[in-house]
């Protein structure tokens, strides 16, 4: 069964020009450290066995298992500053 779990980030991207380009480079590092892979097809789009994140601007969206998002979870709660 496909579960889906949606984040929301506590920081604020707007204000300096270069943000929304600094939080990208910072989660894409993180997701790559993570094990995701990057879609060739889709910058927004990580994949990672049955697990699916789309990213949109400060919005997480993962498709998967219920343990692979929650494992996952647990990693971006001690990454970063979110919100399940």
């Amino acid at each position: 069964m496909v579960q889906v779990g949606i984040l929301k980030l506590n920081r604020a991207l707007y204000g300096l020009k270069g943000a929304p380009r600094c939080w990208n480079q910072r989660f894409h590092k993180f997701a790559i450290e993570s094990g995701l892979e990057r879609s060739a097809k889709d910058a927004s789009l990580y994949r990672k066995n049955n697990l699916h994140l789309i990213l949109f601007v400060d919005d997480i969206f993962l498709f998967g298992t219920e343990e692979e998002i929650e494992k996952f979870v647990v990693s971006l709660q001690a990454e970063f500053n979110a919100k399940d």
